[in-house]
């Protein structure tokens, strides 16, 4: 379970609070008692505001111990970015417990102590991330998609968009590198293949066919494809990261 927002403590006040006044009012009625609205005020407010706000809180109080107690091992070169309280929600899983967010991935241990299983997603894996309401107004779910799984995350209300936002920051960030490394490589491959191939056509014309010359040419068409493919290449990449198109913050 996760720390309750007062708009989920204000709802299950009113929900609770008025399923128990129907009750001792229908039991009332059963015994034939006349009806009090003072009564029904009473329950109402009185189990709703028990129910709604002071079990919550003892029950967070509990949460928070046991969150403490709860351990996930990082690497050695691991930083530890984000970690909450949450429940999580899978095909083949469903607890609460701690969820953390490092560099290299997202990670879930359940309260239970049977269940030492540490659920890890690694970033690289992550295909999507979306936010969900849960009753169709309260802001505290996001969804985690896998290519073959799907997750669902509960956490506490306003810590919601913080997650989402983390999540997508350590995905542009990883899609950014792979951007990068994919343009540098194919900048350099295609003009180290235009310079390489110009400057030996080039030199055939130039060259006396000894083979000093034929190894000089070769070098020259070598180096110079080599220094400025990976020039251009590295160019490229300083492009991508001024545009800021992805960016870790």
């Amino acid at each position: 379970m996760v720390k309750t927002s007062f708009k989920i403590k204000v709802v299950q006040a009113m929900i609770m609070g008025l399923m128990y006044a129907l009750i001792f009012f229908a039991l009332d009625k059963f015994w034939g008692e006349e009806f009090r609205l003072w009564k029904f005020v009473f329950h109402a407010v009185f189990f709703g505001g028990l129910v709604g706000f002071l079990v919550p809180l003892i029950k967070e109080s509990l949460i928070k111990k046991a969150l403490n107690k709860i351990s996930i091992d990082l690497s050695e070169n691991e930083e530890l970015e984000l970690e909450t309280a949450a429940n999580l929600n899978s095909k083949l899983y469903a607890d609460g417990g701690k969820l953390i967010l490092t560099d290299k991935r997202l990670a879930f241990k359940a309260h239970d102590s049977f269940k030492n299983k540490v659920v890890e997603i690694p970033l690289s894996e992550i295909t999507e991330v979306e936010k969900i309401k849960t009753l169709g107004f309260i802001h505290n779910t996001f969804k985690v998609k896998t290519a073959s799984e799907e997750y669902k995350f509960i956490v506490y209300e306003k810590e919601r968009d913080t997650w989402v936002t983390a999540l997508h920051n350590s995905l542009n960030y990883i899609n950014m590198k792979k951007y990068k490394s994919y343009y540098f490589k194919k900048t350099f491959y295609l003009v180290f293949t235009i310079l390489f191939t110009f400057t030996i056509v080039r030199g055939l014309f130039e060259i006396d066919y000894t083979t000093k010359s034929v190894f000089l040419l070769f070098l020259k068409a070598l180096i110079s494809g080599i220094v400025i493919g990976s020039l251009l290449g590295f160019i490229n990449m300083q492009w991508l990261k001024k545009d800021n198109v992805f960016s870790k913050k």
